[in-house]
Protein backbone atom coordinates (compact mmCIF):
# COMPACT_ATOMS: atom_id res chain seq x y z
CA UNK A 1 0.00 0.00 0.00
CA UNK A 2 1.43 2.90 -0.62
CA UNK A 3 2.06 6.09 1.53
CA UNK A 4 -1.18 8.63 2.16
CA UNK A 5 1.76 10.57 4.74
CA UNK A 6 5.33 11.78 3.85
CA UNK A 7 6.99 13.49 6.14
CA UNK A 8 9.54 15.73 3.81
CA UNK A 9 11.81 17.10 6.13
CA UNK A 10 13.51 19.25 6.66
CA UNK A 11 17.14 17.60 7.99
CA UNK A 12 18.79 17.79 10.86
CA UNK A 13 15.34 18.76 12.22
CA UNK A 14 14.51 15.59 14.63
CA UNK A 15 12.89 14.07 11.65
CA UNK A 16 14.75 10.62 12.91
CA UNK A 17 13.64 10.47 16.26
CA UNK A 18 9.69 11.52 14.79
CA UNK A 19 9.95 8.66 12.73
CA UNK A 20 10.87 6.62 15.75
CA UNK A 21 7.80 7.76 17.94
CA UNK A 22 5.34 7.53 15.12
CA UNK A 23 5.51 4.41 14.21
CA UNK A 24 4.70 3.01 17.41
CA UNK A 25 1.23 3.99 16.87
CA UNK A 26 -0.82 0.87 16.05
CA UNK A 27 -2.76 2.94 12.77
CA UNK A 28 0.57 3.63 10.93
CA UNK A 29 2.67 1.83 9.05
CA UNK A 30 5.99 3.33 8.30
CA UNK A 31 8.71 2.17 5.26
CA UNK A 32 10.78 -0.47 6.12
CA UNK A 33 13.87 2.06 5.88
CA UNK A 34 13.48 5.27 7.10
CA UNK A 35 14.79 7.28 3.87
CA UNK A 36 13.89 5.65 0.81
CA UNK A 37 14.50 8.82 -0.92
CA UNK A 38 12.15 7.29 -3.85
CA UNK A 39 10.59 10.85 -5.07
CA UNK A 40 14.21 12.66 -5.26
CA UNK A 41 16.33 9.92 -6.76
CA UNK A 42 16.25 9.40 -10.74
CA UNK A 43 17.96 5.90 -10.16
CA UNK A 44 15.39 5.23 -7.95
CA UNK A 45 12.37 7.06 -9.42
CA UNK A 46 13.06 4.51 -12.68
CA UNK A 47 12.66 1.39 -11.00
CA UNK A 48 9.14 2.50 -10.93
CA UNK A 49 6.19 3.07 -8.55
CA UNK A 50 5.39 -0.82 -8.01
CA UNK A 51 9.27 -1.22 -7.00
CA UNK A 52 8.74 1.72 -4.79
CA UNK A 53 5.50 -0.12 -2.99
CA UNK A 54 6.88 -3.59 -2.89
CA UNK A 55 10.64 -2.59 -2.11
CA UNK A 56 9.46 -0.15 1.27
CA UNK A 57 5.90 -0.86 2.15
CA UNK A 58 5.61 -5.27 1.64
CA UNK A 59 4.96 -5.47 5.20
CA UNK A 60 2.21 -2.89 5.45
CA UNK A 61 -1.41 -4.70 6.35
CA UNK A 62 -4.37 -2.93 7.38
CA UNK A 63 -3.27 0.12 9.23
CA UNK A 64 -4.67 3.41 8.58
CA UNK A 65 -2.22 5.70 7.75
CA UNK A 66 0.75 4.76 5.54
CA UNK A 67 3.69 7.24 5.77
CA UNK A 68 7.67 7.78 4.99
CA UNK A 69 10.37 9.80 6.23
CA UNK A 70 12.70 11.25 3.38
CA UNK A 71 14.30 14.71 5.02
CA UNK A 72 15.99 15.63 1.40
CA UNK A 73 12.36 16.22 -0.22
CA UNK A 74 11.41 19.24 1.32
CA UNK A 75 14.86 20.67 -1.07
CA UNK A 76 13.53 18.63 -3.73
CA UNK A 77 12.87 20.78 -6.87
CA UNK A 78 11.16 17.21 -8.41
CA UNK A 79 9.74 15.51 -5.45
CA UNK A 80 6.67 17.94 -4.94
CA UNK A 81 5.46 16.69 -8.75
CA UNK A 82 6.51 13.51 -8.40
CA UNK A 83 4.68 12.81 -5.22
CA UNK A 84 1.39 14.85 -6.67
CA UNK A 85 1.37 12.73 -9.88
CA UNK A 86 2.18 9.31 -7.79
CA UNK A 87 -0.02 9.82 -4.84
CA UNK A 88 -2.33 12.29 -5.92
CA UNK A 89 -3.62 15.74 -4.39
CA UNK A 90 -4.73 13.95 -1.09
CA UNK A 91 -1.62 13.09 0.34
CA UNK A 92 -0.56 14.59 3.71
CA UNK A 93 2.56 16.26 4.21
CA UNK A 94 4.39 16.62 7.58
CA UNK A 95 7.22 19.22 7.58
CA UNK A 96 9.60 19.69 10.83
CA UNK A 97 11.56 22.69 10.58
CA UNK A 98 14.76 24.26 12.44
CA UNK A 99 15.96 27.15 13.01
CA UNK A 100 18.08 27.54 9.80
CA UNK A 101 21.58 28.58 11.59
CA UNK A 102 21.18 25.71 14.17
CA UNK A 103 19.83 23.04 11.10
CA UNK A 104 22.88 24.44 8.82
CA UNK A 105 24.99 24.16 11.61
CA UNK A 106 24.14 20.84 12.75
CA UNK A 107 23.97 19.41 9.11
CA UNK A 108 27.61 20.66 9.24
CA UNK A 109 28.43 18.96 11.84
CA UNK A 110 27.19 15.52 10.40
CA UNK A 111 29.00 16.22 7.47
CA UNK A 112 32.39 16.43 8.86
CA UNK A 113 31.28 13.63 11.11
CA UNK A 114 30.64 11.41 7.98
CA UNK A 115 34.13 12.97 6.13
CA UNK A 116 32.39 14.38 3.56
CA UNK A 117 33.36 17.55 4.78
CA UNK A 118 37.06 18.89 5.21
CA UNK A 119 36.12 22.75 5.64
CA UNK A 120 35.74 25.07 8.89
CA UNK A 121 32.25 26.12 9.32
CA UNK A 122 32.36 29.31 7.78
CA UNK A 123 34.68 28.75 4.56
CA UNK A 124 31.47 25.84 3.86
CA UNK A 125 29.10 28.49 3.78
CA UNK A 126 31.10 30.91 1.35
CA UNK A 127 31.57 27.53 -1.06
CA UNK A 128 28.04 26.37 -0.75
CA UNK A 129 27.10 27.60 -3.96
CA UNK A 130 30.50 26.71 -5.60
CA UNK A 131 30.14 23.36 -4.52
CA UNK A 132 26.39 22.12 -4.90
CA UNK A 133 27.54 23.35 -8.80
CA UNK A 134 30.86 21.33 -9.03
CA UNK A 135 29.14 18.37 -7.07
CA UNK A 136 25.81 18.02 -7.89
CA UNK A 137 25.55 14.39 -6.67
CA UNK A 138 26.44 15.73 -3.44
CA UNK A 139 23.97 18.55 -2.64
CA UNK A 140 22.34 16.59 0.54
CA UNK A 141 26.11 17.22 1.70
CA UNK A 142 26.60 20.20 1.52
CA UNK A 143 23.57 22.22 0.81
CA UNK A 144 23.90 23.75 4.18
CA UNK A 145 22.54 27.34 3.62
CA UNK A 146 19.73 25.96 1.17
CA UNK A 147 18.19 23.30 2.81
CA UNK A 148 17.27 25.93 5.55
CA UNK A 149 15.25 27.94 2.91
CA UNK A 150 12.22 26.96 3.49
CA UNK A 151 9.78 29.58 1.77
CA UNK A 152 11.08 28.56 -1.37
CA UNK A 153 10.90 25.22 -0.61
CA UNK A 154 7.16 25.08 0.60
CA UNK A 155 6.26 27.16 -2.37
CA UNK A 156 7.84 24.73 -4.71
CA UNK A 157 5.02 22.43 -2.81
CA UNK A 158 2.06 24.75 -2.33
CA UNK A 159 2.34 24.72 -6.98
CA UNK A 160 0.52 21.32 -5.85
CA UNK A 161 -1.18 20.57 -2.79
CA UNK A 162 -3.52 22.79 -0.54
CA UNK A 163 -1.37 24.32 2.84
CA UNK A 164 -4.63 22.06 4.50
CA UNK A 165 -2.78 18.91 3.29
CA UNK A 166 0.27 20.59 4.99
CA UNK A 167 1.23 19.88 9.22
CA UNK A 168 4.17 22.23 10.13
CA UNK A 169 6.11 20.85 13.57
CA UNK A 170 9.03 23.48 14.77
CA UNK A 171 11.84 21.55 16.37
CA UNK A 172 11.94 23.71 19.74
CA UNK A 173 7.85 22.81 20.00
CA UNK A 174 8.99 19.48 19.64
CA UNK A 175 11.70 19.39 21.87
CA UNK A 176 9.63 21.39 24.80
CA UNK A 177 6.12 19.90 24.30
CA UNK A 178 6.94 16.45 23.05
CA UNK A 179 3.98 14.42 23.89
CA UNK A 180 1.46 17.74 22.80
CA UNK A 181 3.02 17.83 19.53
CA UNK A 182 2.51 14.39 18.27
CA UNK A 183 -1.25 14.20 19.43
CA UNK A 184 -1.30 17.50 16.59
CA UNK A 185 0.08 15.00 14.37
CA UNK A 186 -2.01 12.40 15.01
CA UNK A 187 -4.92 14.87 15.11
CA UNK A 188 -3.59 15.52 11.58
CA UNK A 189 -3.91 11.82 10.82
CA UNK A 190 -7.46 11.52 11.92
CA UNK A 191 -6.11 8.79 14.51
CA UNK A 192 -6.39 8.23 17.95
CA UNK A 193 -4.47 10.16 20.37
CA UNK A 194 -1.19 9.02 22.55
CA UNK A 195 -1.66 8.25 25.93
Amino acid sequence: MLPNFICIGAPKSGTTTFYEIVKQHPDIAVSSFKEPGFFDNDANWEKGIEWYDKTYFATVKKEKMVGEFTPSYLGSDIAPSRIFNSLGSNVKLVLLLRNPVERAYSHYLHSKRDLYENLEFEEALFSEKKRLLEFPELTSRFSYIRSGMYHQQIKNYLKFFDKNQMHVILFDDFLSKKDEVVNELFRFLNLELAT
